[in-house]
């Protein structure tokens, strides 16, 4: 009985472990897809010409992404 107890602690543990696991690659994937649409929001920003017609569209596609 006390031996059950132990196999069942132990995948416990390793399911536990597995979580964070999970847990930490939602976080980078999270982090990886941040760090992608800010470089997109610097690269429309450093784009933005306002004596042209179309810095007006890229301007109002910026305000809607916001």
């Amino acid at each position: 009985m006390i031996n059950c107890i132990c196999c069942l602690l132990d995948e416990a543990k390793i399911l536990f472990h597995l979580l964070i696991l999970y847990f930490l690659l939602v976080q980078l994937l999270f982090a990886i897809n941040h760090f992608c649409v800010y470089q997109n929001f610097l690269w429309l920003v450093s784009s933005l010409d306002l004596n042209k017609k179309t810095s007006e569209i890229k301007f109002t596609g910026l305000v809607t992404f916001l």
